[in-house]
């Protein structure tokens, strides 16, 4: 009997799976060399900060429309044209000499590469059956599991070896080998005559554009204090509202009858949720140990990797583990993973060696490949193949919002809990507190001024170092409150 892993359709599985690490990973790996991007451009860090955002709002609008487009189309059109233009947006951008070149060609990439995700777990459900889906899922969800975990490490190795354009150089050799091989080996699908709703598509693409605007600027631009934020949220709930009322009439470009699936419904949630408390950590770890504790890029790469090699030895049982234990335990084993590290970083402190830091990273990488996995099987499971795509469409999107509202939450309480914090502590710093006149007596005999300058610098280090314990207490609280919604998945029907 043939090998499931040495058929065609699994070999076409590898390449889509690879091909969405690539597009998954582009939406982190590209933060760490922000700065690097930054001083070639002349840019500021609101200027540069677009670089980011244009490729999600992009991304966001387009992934929600996987479905018609593969149905109109055909999935093995719209995913060669994708790749195609997913190459050549990452050299153009490789190649940009300015900001306004490489926002462009960041959002192009942003639209390429977002049917990827989408109609890749499309083919995985239509292609093969429920005892075979577990294993085949599993390789695709490395890919989902990967690429936060591997983008700033590979960004940091990747630009201090190598220029910051290597960073979406290497997009173009695995999009040529995912080219070839689907070009060779996919069966496309029948062509559908769909009927486009362009005024669903429009409230669509503004709404999801505002609302990403939202979350991706607002702390920039102190959130409700801006009149440029406030209006993108107040417009985007506004066009989200008339998109849903369009589907309300039968007239959509997503197929809203994916939502009468309770297990999906509950997978989307918990998705965004997780997504969320996963990325606030995530993204903004590495910024504390860069500027608190003063470590070199490469070397945050190597002290957060603990994250990303747990996630790839765990990938070599889930399959066994979700065929043998109910994947609602696993999901909450999963969570419960997630609070105990998120437990750890809070008894984490500066006097700690590095090697503290292995265990609540590996504990996180167990929990993002205990999730996402058992999740999407559950999502799935009795699922309609003619939906699948569709599907698939909304299942990356839901994971693209938790991680932007994520990023969000995370900025928004670093950046406002070290006011407080600061506030908190330097209220202390008077000539009648008996532990600042100590304090002061330990700092060499120098003049005032300096010593004025050693306690500044000295608060606003503490301040922000208890901000991110603020942060890993949110995380542990969301976990808390998630812990037992896998209990309301339906085992064994939808």
């Amino acid at each position: 009997m043939q090998s499931i892993w040495t058929e065609k359709r699994t070999i076409v599985a590898m390449a889509l799976s690879l091909l969405s690490l690539a597009q998954i990973l582009d939406s982190t790996i590209v933060a760490v060399a922000l700065s690097h991007i930054m001083g070639a451009m002349g840019a500021n860090t609101d200027e540069a900060s677009w670089i980011l955002t244009s490729y999600i709002i992009a991304a966001a609008i387009c992934m929600p429309l996987g479905g018609m487009v593969a149905k109109k189309f055909g999935r093995k059109r719209v995913l060669l044209l994708s790749c195609t233009g997913f190459a050549v947006c990452s050299a153009l951008c490789g190649f940009s000499s300015t900001l306004g070149e490489i926002v462009i060609f960041r959002f192009l990439q942003g639209i390429s590469g977002a049917f990827i995700p989408s109609l890749a777990q499309g083919y995985i459900v239509d292609t093969f059956d429920e005892k075979e889906r577990p294993g085949v899922m599993s390789m695709y969800g490395t890919a989902a599991v990967m690429g936060p975990v591997l983008g700033p490490i590979l960004g940091g190795i990747i630009t201090f070896h190598l220029e910051w354009p290597w960073i979406f150089y290497v997009n173009v050799p695995i999009c040529a080998l995912s080219f070839s091989i689907i070009f060779m080996l996919m069966k496309e699908t029948k062509v559908e005559k769909v009927h486009v709703d362009y005024i669903s598509f429009f409230f669509m693409a503004v709404g999801v554009g505002l609302i990403q605007l939202f979350l991706n600027t607002g702390n920039m631009y102190d959130w409700f204090g801006s009149r440029l934020v406030t209006m993108s949220l107040i417009f985007g709930i506004l066009f989200t509202v008339f998109f849903i009322w369009r589907a309300a009439l039968g007239k959509s470009v997503v197929d809203f009858r994916i939502f009468k699936y309770r297990n999906y419904v509950i997978a989307c949630f918990l998705m965004i949720v997780f997504t969320c408390l996963f990325y606030s950590i995530v993204s903004y770890l590495p910024l504390m140990l860069e500027n608190l504790f003063l470590y070199q890029v490469n070397t945050t790469g190597f002290v957060t990797s603990p994250r990303g090699l747990a996630a790839v030895l765990c990938m070599t049982i889930i399959a066994k583990v979700t065929r043998k234990f109910d994947t609602r335990f696993v999901i909450m084993f999963s969570i419960a993973a997630n609070l105990v590290a998120s437990y750890m970083f809070i008894c984490f402190s500066p006097n700690q060696s590095m090697v503290y830091l292995f265990i609540p990273l590996i504990l996180q990488g167990v929990s993002s490949t205990f999730f996402n996995i058992p999740t999407m099987l559950t999502a799935y499971y009795h699922f309609p193949k003619e939906l699948s795509n569709s599907a698939g469409g909304i299942f990356s999107f839901c994971r693209m919002l938790g991680a932007s509202i994520g990023a969000m939450i995370g900025a928004t309480l670093l950046t406002r809990m070290n006011q407080v914090n600061w506030n908190c502590l330097s209220r202390n710093i008077t000539p009648w507190n008996n532990g600042y006149r100590l304090w002061m007596q330990s700092i060499p005999d120098v003049n005032i001024e300096t010593k004025f300058a050693v306690i500044a610098k000295t608060v606003g280090k503490s301040s922000a170092f208890i901000s991110y314990l603020d942060l890993f207490y949110f995380v542990l609280i969301g976990s808390i409150l998630i812990i037992f919604v896998p209990l309301f998945f339906k085992k064994g029907e939808n």
